[in-house]
């Protein structure tokens, strides 16, 4: 169960890996091309073409450009006033610099200002006709740039939702690898505290035993109580460290949260889990305190083995229900015969949790079953409380979110 960590460590760098560029980081990167293309054409025209070009307008439409770049809001009425004025003059001759305004009314499509892309465009078109011959002059080129703008500007606009969809989902996958890490960090403090430490604190007792029913062995019982003391101190500080990790203190997430978490990380592979289990909440405390942590390791424990070892696509299928005198639970998975890189099968998880259902008067066996891997696993039902002023011998102190020993 140890070896977990190792696995979820390296979660983050598959499952969430995040844009180098923030997005307007890209548009303004983007932006900038274009500008850089067109300025690189006007000077081409310069040299090469005898025809005139207004030199300082077209100068004035890069810097009104770059005033749109720097900032959309304010810039786009900056720049669609220097089109109004530049466009009406008469004796104003641009070049390339005339493609620019296209370039604009796309990138403000793609970031779903439609109105506003509407308004440049028009502008630029309505100020070019009294200059025109014919208005079919200004309305064929018109209708050509309309709809390689709106069809530019569309599909920018669906790869701008489809980033944003992968960052939320990588976001989500990130909190739910995160939520799964502290859990089974939690399971394996509470795993050392029931098992480990209550061994060193028997060991304790025995010694003392020793000790007086043995005098003549005083100094070597002695010296082994002193190494079950240390050892059981180093024990305290690792299972505090492990209990109080970050976030620690984050309340227990129910059992419909844990699935719909369970479910973000294995969407990652495409791997469905089928579990419905709305009323398993409410029947939970029939069962007794411990079952609700049992049934929230069990899921982890499912959930983890799933990303280790299932296909890409596979279904898998969690069922929860009362049945006679005990809670049945049983999970199925397509049986893969995969091998995994030795960090990551610890090989201790499903025999740790059988412990603890046996311990808690239950059972849990899994093994394969034809073509499909199944864990089954039953709580039974609690029994009454004892009468008040009953009392129970204890070795160790109830603990509290395994944060002590």
């Amino acid at each position: 169960m140890v070896h977990f960590r190792a696995f979820f460590d390296a979660v983050p760098t598959t499952m969430t890996a995040t844009l180098p560029l923030k997005r307007t980081q890209l548009r303004v990167i983007a932006l900038a091309l274009a500008a850089g293309l067109t300025l690189t054409l006007d000077l081409h025209w310069l040299i090469a073409s005898p025809a005139p070009i207004s030199a300082g307008w077209e100068a004035l439409q890069f810097v009104a450009f770059i005033a749109y770049m720097r900032n959309q809001r304010t810039g786009t009425l900056v720049y669609a006033t220097t089109l109004a004025v530049v466009f009406l003059l008469p004796d104003a001759h641009l070049a390339w610099s005339s493609l620019l305004p296209y370039v604009a009314v796309i990138d403000l499509i793609a970031h779903r200002r439609t109105l506003v892309a509407v308004a440049v465009f028009l502008t630029v078109h309505i100020v070019q006709l009294p200059s025109a011959d014919t208005p079919a002059d200004v309305l064929a080129p018109m209708a050509l740039w309309a709809v390689i703008c709106a069809g530019v500007g569309l599909l920018l606009q669906w790869v701008g939702g489809r980033m944003n969809a992968l960052e939320r989902e990588a976001k989500a996958s990130r909190e739910a690898a995160d939520a799964l890490n502290r859990q089974l960090r939690r399971d394996i403090a509470d795993t050392l505290h029931d098992d480990l430490a209550a061994d060193l604190t028997h060991l304790l007792i025995l010694t003392r035993q020793l000790r007086e029913a043995a005098p003549e062995h005083e100094s070597e019982a002695a010296a082994v109580e002193a190494n079950a003391r240390k050892s059981l101190g180093h024990l305290r500080a690792l299972i505090d460290n492990l209990a109080t990790s970050p976030h620690s203190q984050v309340e227990e997430p129910t059992i419909p949260e844990l699935v719909a978490t369970s479910r973000k990380a294995l969407a990652q592979r495409s791997i469905t889990l089928d579990a419905d289990l709305d009323n398993t909440e409410r029947l939970l405390p029939r069962y007794g305190p411990e079952a609700s942590r049992l049934l929230a390791a069990l899921i982890r424990e499912c959930t983890v083995n799933a990303l280790k070892y299932s296909d890409d696509g596979d279904l898998l299928s969690l069922v929860v229900e009362p049945v006679e005198k005990h809670l049945a639970i049983t999970f199925t998975a397509p049986w893969r015969d995969r091998e995994v890189p030795a960090e990551l099968h610890g090989g201790h998880g499903l025999a740790t949790l059988t412990s603890r259902f046996e311990k808690a008067g239950g059972e849990l066996v899994a093994s394969r079953v034809g073509e499909s891997w199944t864990v089954l696993a039953t709580i039974p039902i609690a029994p009454a409380p004892d009468h008040p002023g009953t009392t129970h011998s204890t070795e160790l102190p109830e603990r509290t979110g395994a944060s002590h020993v």
